[in-house]
């Protein structure tokens, strides 16, 4: 029997090859899945600690407003006014708006410049000048200060090849917008933004493009020394009040739920990418069934 197998195998070389890498990348793809969605999943939780530090407090919308594509829906933005009353709010060391929207950037050749495969995707945001309630800092050139400047990040930098005067445009309402890479930043001592890539602009800028303007994504308030997170959001709460559309929430629980909602998402795409591993798995099952048929009526 053992000399009949051998003989079996030396005659049909090429297709136990085949069934074995066949069952090799069914098991394969699957372990790479669950490996990928875990780091992933780790990996926004530390970034999201990082991203975290030095928030104490955030105040969002009430309301909602439909995402595009039929998602889940995102939160109106934040008007002016709640930012001039929120900085009145006893504790409250420092209140900024900020513009968190997710763009696309064009290079000087006029080529979409994507984010990696795997990566994060590409954000707008505002340039905020205070270390506290954000990491970012310029390594080379200047920040954002007119209409048509705009700061990248590091990532970016390299791996693109664009340096402080590269010539870059954005998407908008009336057709592309052409900026001048007025810097390149990091946030603390990553290249990008915790995994995903980042331009920043004027405040204004920020605002008139990709949200309106006197108008925020979000606030993010730091608390003074003495004042501890809880006590600035019971601040904020009675400061704001009831009647101006906003909500009041800590740093942590912000950025908790923030993570969460990506980790579901992953846990989307995890399932998603399963279901062909599992595939591969049944044709892998069903050759081998045949394979073995044959070679028993053989």
């Amino acid at each position: 029997m053992l000399k009949i197998t051998l003989r079996g195998i030396r005659a049909h070389v090429a297709r136990l090859v085949l069934t074995a890498l066949v069952v090799l990348m069914g098991v394969s793809f699957i372990v790479s899945v669950q490996v990928l969605t875990d780091t992933q999943r780790d990996g926004v939780a530390d970034a999201f600690t990082e991203v975290g530090k030095g928030i104490d407090a955030v105040v969002r919308s009430t309301d909602t407003i439909p995402s595009q594509f039929g998602g889940p829906p995102k939160r109106a933005p934040v008007a002016d006014d709640v930012l001039t009353v929120a900085r009145s709010a006893p504790g409250a060391r420092l209140v900024v708006g900020a513009v968190s929207e997710q763009t696309r950037l064009i290079g000087p050749d006029g080529t979409p410049i994507d984010p990696p495969i795997g990566g994060g995707p590409l954000l707008a945001l505002n340039w905020i000048d205070d270390p506290q309630l954000s990491q970012w800092h310029i390594v080379d050139g200047a920040p954002p200060t007119g209409d048509r400047d705009v700061a990248i990040d590091a990532g970016i930098a390299e791996d693109r090849g664009l340096a402080v005067g590269s010539a870059v445009s954005v998407p908008a309402a009336a057709g592309a917008e052409a900026f001048r890479v007025s810097g390149i930043a990091r946030f603390g001592t990553a290249r990008n933004y915790q995994g995903a890539s980042a331009v920043l602009f004027a405040t204004p800028t920020a605002q008139r493009l990709f949200v309106a303007p006197g108008k925020f994504t979000f606030l993010l308030a730091s608390a003074k020394p003495g004042t501890t997170p809880d006590d600035l959001v019971a601040s904020l709460r009675r400061t704001i009040g009831v009647n101006r559309q906003a909500q009041v929430l800590s740093g942590e629980a912000w950025l908790k739920e923030t993570a969460d909602a990506i980790s579901q998402i992953l846990a989307i795409v995890n399932s998603f990418l399963q279901a062909f591993g599992y595939v591969g798995l049944f044709v892998a099952t069903f050759i081998i069934y045949n394979t073995f048929s044959i070679v028993v009526a053989q």
